[in-house]
Formats: C-alpha cells, structure tokens, sequence
C-alpha cells in the first residue's frame, strides 16, 4: 500500500483504538496480518463464508452488522471496516481480557479447538507490531 493512502488512514486506527480502547498500533498489524493494508482485499474461505477489506470482516458478521444498519458493501469503505475490525475485537477481548488470545480469536474464533490457530495468528500479529513500533521509533 502506498505510503500517502496508508497514512491516511492514521485517523481511522486512532479514532476506532480510542472508542474499543485498544491500541490502534494494534489494529495496524492486524490489518497488514490479514491485508497487507489492502482495502479492496476479498477473500473466499473454505467454510463459504469470505473477508472483506483492510480487516478481513468475515461475512458471518453481516446478519448481526444489520442490525445497526450496515450494509455489506459498507464494509469496502476503509474507515468503516477498521472500525467493525476493532468492534470484533473488542468482543473478543471482553471474553479473553486483553491479551494475545483474544487477539487470535479474531481471527480463529473461541471454539476450545482453535487454541492452536489462535496461537499462530496472534504470534503474526505480535511480530508485525513489533515490526511497526520498531519503525515507528
């Protein structure tokens, strides 16, 4: 992602980490884990469920994302898929507290099974923060 686009998307991350209270240096590497920061970013699963966008929504989100008048097509919007992105994440976090686990939950899910899968994305994303915070300094 060009550098000028991913900086504009500097105020979506800090506004979305300060209304989930999560650190948006956070949601930054988990879009670059699931998108590399690519906003038209489709992906197709193996379940039949897909992810859209910078924070890979997976479209199992869509019927409850409807109830507060969401719209699929909603989700291309950069903004609006960081700010689901961290709503998701602040699910998990309010079931695993704030911790590596809750952040492998958003991408594995909270089945006892996922353990594993949890384990490995959340050490991806742990890697890319570092990997930013180093850059950042």
């Amino acid at each position: 992602m060009p550098a000028a686009r991913e900086a504009g998307l500097d105020a979506c991350f800090e506004a979305a980490g300060r209304r989930y209270g999560i650190a948006p240096q956070l949601l930054r590497a988990i879009a670059w884990v699931e998108s590399a920061m690519d906003p038209r970013a489709l992906n197709a699963n193996r379940d039949g469920t897909h992810d859209i966008g910078l924070m890979q929504i997976n479209s199992r989100w869509l019927l409850r994302l409807a109830r507060f008048g969401l719209r699929p097509q909603d989700l291309w919007e950069p903004c609006t898929n960081v700010h689901v992105g961290a709503w998701i994440l602040a699910h998990a976090i309010r079931r695993w507290g704030y911790t590596w686990e809750a952040v492998g939950a958003y991408h594995a899910g909270d089945r006892p099974g996922a353990a594993p899968r949890r384990a490995r994305y959340a050490e991806r994303v742990r890697r890319r923060l570092a990997a930013l915070e180093e850059a950042a300094r």
